[in-house]
């Protein structure tokens, strides 16, 4: 195992010691959330042989206003009728050649969140994607439901 996976696994180890719902969130379990989200998608990136993801503010930036806007307008989409979802990406970052999305909605547990974009083929070809940079965000919805959205980009 290399120095890189060690570090992972302690990090990943750190951040389940307890698994907290979205929106009872303070902002260091926040950061734990969001460390954990990377954790889980470049575990999968590594076994894969792919490399890992730098964290970056302007997409963490991107999806905290994604996830803030889709609560706002009461909608559950990508897209939602007069905006698209890479507006908010090229809007605090508009240096990258690509970006992605991933949404996801009702889960508490980032681990079962991880394994349901698994078993998404879109949503596993963008966390196996050719990006290099990624930024997230939860928030919670009018019903109390958990919102998480990731944003990944290539420079």
């Amino acid at each position: 195992m290399n120095l890189h996976r060690i570090v992972l696994a302690g990090v990943l180890m750190a951040t389940l010691v307890a698994i907290i719902p979205a929106h009872k969130l303070t902002e260091p379990q926040y950061v734990a959330v969001h460390k954990q989200e990377l954790v889980l998608i470049d575990e999968t990136r590594l076994d894969l042989g792919l490399t890992p993801l730098k964290e970056s503010i302007a997409l963490d930036n991107s999806a905290r206003q994604k996830c803030s806007d889709m609560v706002q307008y009461d909608y559950w989409a990508h897209n939602r009728t007069d905006k698209e979802w890479s507006q908010f990406v090229f809007a605090n970052d508009n240096g990258l050649q690509a970006a992605g999305e991933i949404l996801a909605k009702g889960f508490d547990d980032r681990i079962d969140e991880h394994n349901a974009w698994m078993a998404s083929p879109n949503h596993k070809a963008e966390i196996v994607g050719y990006y290099t940079e990624f930024g997230s965000a939860s928030c919670t919805y009018h019903n109390g439901v958990n919102l998480t959205v990731v944003h990944f980009g290539r420079r």
